[in-house]
């Protein structure tokens, strides 16, 4: 009988072969090598002797199904567990999958075959932590996100009330104050601050910290500084693409745009008393934009170019188109009026 096996002694596999009444006929080395029990000592012997789990009715009815209708059977570690442990309890447990197949003879036996798959599940499972530890920093990182958003909303609206209560002594001071020049230079003074209060009541409600649309943010700069000057006769046309920009960068085209409207308010006003002003935001060379502001009143002089150079709302302008790598022109259409170009190098994102 066991020349009638023995090429199962040269599979790298465990495998076995028992007779319809469970007795073990052959037992390979691989099957001494990890179940501990020596060929001599379970030959002959009933398989449930030495792995009592096969005497279950689950059992007896997957090998019944092979021994009477041919039909395999695969018993994964999975489902079944190790069926075949090692005796010696100090050996690493192994993962095997069983697959029970009939062996054609006139005495019918069946052929266990066991396959060693404990190198792929150890991957498996170290992979399953692998991801769950992935999963939990993802988690982790989500929540100290969510965290820093807290504080950054908190952060904006703690400046922006800052900027507000700055703003509303500077309002008690105006009616405290009968000089016109005094009050002049305060309420452009209070038009700055409002700029930045702006841009962080922006930020603060789009939920955005680095970026922000500048169209948004303009717009309600225009809007806002046409409330406070409460300026009659004053008519703002808007034409604002709507593009992506840093917060930094943002800022300086708020101050400077307060600067160019508020002049443009004051000086820009036609024969008829009205002052139209145009804003447009429009695309210059490569990677350069034009903030442009034009009034309809009578133009700019070249003595009042000169004057205006020396003064704090231009100086202001300069400084920010420095910041932006920009510059500062002074036009005048055709069709009358002043026509101011501050261009400005930046990465802006269109979103339209």
């Amino acid at each position: 009988m066991k020349t009638e096996f023995s090429l199962l002694d040269s599979m790298p596999v465990g495998a076995f072969v028992v007779s319809r009444d469970m007795t073990v006929r052959y037992w390979n080395p691989c099957m001494e090598d990890w179940t501990g029990i020596k060929r001599a000592d379970i030959v002959a012997t009933s398989l449930a002797e030495a792995f009592p789990v096969f005497l279950e009715k689950r059992y007896e009815a997957r090998l019944y199904s092979v021994f009477e209708q041919g039909t395999p059977v695969l018993l994964t570690y999975r489902l079944h567990g190790n069926l075949f442990a090692n005796r010696d309890p100090s050996c690493m447990e192994r993962v095997y999958h069983t697959t029970v197949t009939r062996l054609a003879g006139d005495e019918p036996c069946a052929l266990f075959t066991l396959e060693d798959r404990t190198e792929v599940s150890n991957r498996i499972m170290e992979a399953r932590q692998e991801l769950d530890r992935r999963i939990e920093t993802e988690r982790l990182l989500r929540s100290a996100l969510e965290e820093k958003e807290v504080l950054f909303r908190e952060i904006h609206h703690r400046v922006k009330n800052n900027l507000n209560s700055i703003i509303s002594l500077i309002h008690l001071q105006l009616d405290a104050i009968d000089d016109e020049p005094t009050q002049a230079h305060l309420g452009d003074l209070e038009a700055r601050i409002q700029s930045f209060s702006l841009l962080h009541e922006t930020l603060y409600r789009g939920n955005v910290y680095d970026k922000i649309d500048i169209a948004e943010y303009l717009g309600i700069v225009v809007e806002r500084l046409q409330e406070s000057t409460s300026a009659a006769g004053v008519h703002c046309a808007i034409n604002l693409k709507s593009v992506v920009i840093s917060v930094k960068k943002a800022l300086y085209l708020g101050l400077a745009l307060v600067e160019l409207l508020t002049n443009a308010m004051k000086y820009g006003r036609s024969a008829d008393g009205s002052t139209t002003i145009a804003i447009d935001l429009v695309p210059a060379e490569a990677g350069s934009w034009i903030l442009r502001v034009r009034d309809n009143g009578p133009g700019i002089s070249e003595n009042a170019i000169t004057e205006c150079k020396d003064s704090l709302g231009l100086k202001l302008i300069q400084m920010m188109a420095d910041e932006l790598s920009g510059s500062i022109r002074f036009l005048k259409p055709a069709d009358g009026g002043t026509q101011i170009d501050f261009s400005f190098s930046s990465d802006i994102e269109q979103t339209e």
